[in-house]
């Protein structure tokens, strides 16, 4: 036995005792804190900490430190600009002159939800990538894996200025009903869970396309048009519209602004005063009964 009294016949038996204390110590440490973190501060605690052992804290990449970093009590939020609605932690690691310990604290939800855009899909009855302008069965979808509540959904001209149609499903696919012209649009999604909504949406663009005409057609007179043009419905297929039908119209500019609209026309000929109107080419969407028929008009100066 050496001149100190120890020596490893029995394992150095004060630094053993060192370390059985700590990690008594580390059977009754815990950490504390809510399960949902949200825009708003969540504190966590680290519990019975000997008081001459120090503590850092760790976190998910969702998270945003705000305060208590060394201390027992750690605040943190969702980070803005992470993507949210998933699972997060928050660690605690104390050192002492017995040894590490590493405490974890699981959270089950941070942050409102984001859609990756890279995950959205189109599908039109001709198949995958692009929807159809005057066919039923425009569809998309998107990948989400964690608790939501719903999702809004709404289509805009490109350039994010007008809201063509905007409504809210409860899954991670659906269906759109609005049929624009032929043309270039913005398709976006956002998500809303226990932590609210999200603040952003994610965004992708997608082509509308003639999918095949159903025998219907509009013809314009005169075209191009500097005051008045008269348009007119006209059909291959005399079964599919007869006198006293009504019908409506909605015309748009090259950026997709609506810029006039009219229902119950029963005629076949509308005629549209357009010289208050910009040069340019104008896209004009008759409904009449189930379907959609397009053409499209050039005001000159």
């Amino acid at each position: 036995m050496g001149a100190t009294g120890f020596d490893n016949t029995f394992g150095y038996g004060r630094v053993n005792a060192c370390r059985a204390v700590f990690e008594a110590f580390s059977g009754i440490m815990s950490v504390t804190g809510p399960s949902l973190v949200c825009s708003s501060n969540s504190t966590f605690t680290l519990h019975n900490r000997p008081s001459s052992d120090t503590i850092n804290w760790t976190k998910s990449g969702n998270l945003l430190p705000v305060s208590g970093q060394g201390t027992d009590n750690y605040t943190v939020k969702a980070h803005p600009y992470a993507p949210g609605g998933g699972p997060g932690w928050v660690q605690a690691t104390i050192s002492g002159d017995c040894g590490d310990a590493t405490i974890r604290k699981d959270i089950d939800l941070v942050g409102t939800p984001y859609v990756n855009p890279a995950t959205i899909q189109f599908t039109c009855i001709e198949g995958p990538g692009y929807l159809c302008t005057n066919a039923f069965g425009n569809e998309f979808s998107f990948s989400y894996s964690y608790d939501y509540n719903y999702f809004d959904v709404k289509l805009t001209n490109l350039s994010e200025t007008q809201t063509l149609t905007q409504f809210r499903i409860y899954s991670t696919w659906g269906t759109i009903e609005y049929s624009p012209p032929e043309g270039t649009y913005k398709f976006m999604v956002r998500g809303n869970n226990d932590c609210g909504t999200a603040t952003n949406w994610s965004k992708k663009a997608v082509d509308y396309v003639d999918c095949g005409g159903f025998g219907e057609f509009l013809s314009f007179v005169p075209n191009p048009v500097t005051v008045e043009i008269t348009m007119e419905l006209k059909t291959d297929n005399i079964v599919t519209f007869t006198e006293g039908d009504k019908w409506e119209a909605e015309i748009f500019n090259q950026q997709m602004l609506l810029m006039h609209k009219t229902t119950r026309l029963k005629d076949k000929t509308y005629t549209i005063n357009v010289s208050g109107w910009k040069e340019g080419i104008y896209y004009v969407r008759v409904k009449v009964k189930d379907k959609l028929v397009f053409g499209k008009f050039i005001v000159t100066r």
